[in-house]
This record gives structure tokens, C-alpha cells and sequence, in this order.
């Protein structure tokens, strides 16, 4: 669930981009809180890279810490699941859902 108390900033440029992907400040939201708590996240140049499965597609979000919030940069999501468990041939196999 995402919290409700994270502020997030981004311009009109990346808010158009977001909503052209589908991609809610809900779902933002759910991933920082994923990759504050947890420490799953990337860093590079001052920005971090997280990533959350949020029902049947994975959300990435890059941001950085801005005051009482987080500056979006960009976001992007996809819907292909990969099944490490099924391998075939000593080949993971790939499920698009």
C-alpha cells in the first residue's frame, strides 16, 4: 500500500510522461517507500533507481530526496514476468502476462 505521507515533486514534462504510461503517484509512492525501507534500490549521480512487482506489472521509479519529499525524474513499468524457478534446458523461461 502506498503511503499517503510521501510528497512527491515533478514537473509538468515528467507528470504528462507518467500519464501517457499509465503510471499512478499511488504506484510512485509504493516504490520509494519499497526502496527506502528496504535498501532495494540503486544509486547513481545523486539519484536513486527503485523497483516494486505492483500486482501483475513491475514499476521503476528514479528520484532523489528533495526537502520533505522525492523529485521525480522519470518512471517507466512492463508486464513480462520472469519465472526463475521454470528453466528449461538450463534456460530461464520468460512468461509475458
Amino acid at each position: 500500500m502506498a503511503d499517503e505521507r510521501i510528497e512527491i515533486i515533478k514537473n509538468d514534462e515528467v507528470a504528462e510522461l507518467l500519464d501517457k504510461r499509465g503510471i499512478r503517484d499511488d504506484d510512485i509512492r509504493e516504490v520509494i517507500s519499497y526502496g527506502e525501507n528496504t535498501g532495494y534500490k540503486l544509486y547513481c549521480s545523486e539519484r536513486y533507481l527503485a523497483k516494486k512487482r505492483l500486482g501483475e506489472f513491475t514499476v521503476y521509479v528514479e528520484y532523489k530526496p528533495a526537502g520533505d519529499g522525492y523529485e521525480i525524474f522519470t518512471a517507466y513499468a512492463h508486464r513480462v514476468q520472469l519465472k526463475s524457478d521454470m528453466k528449461i534446458w538450463g534456460v530461464v523461461s520468460i512468461m509475458m502476462v
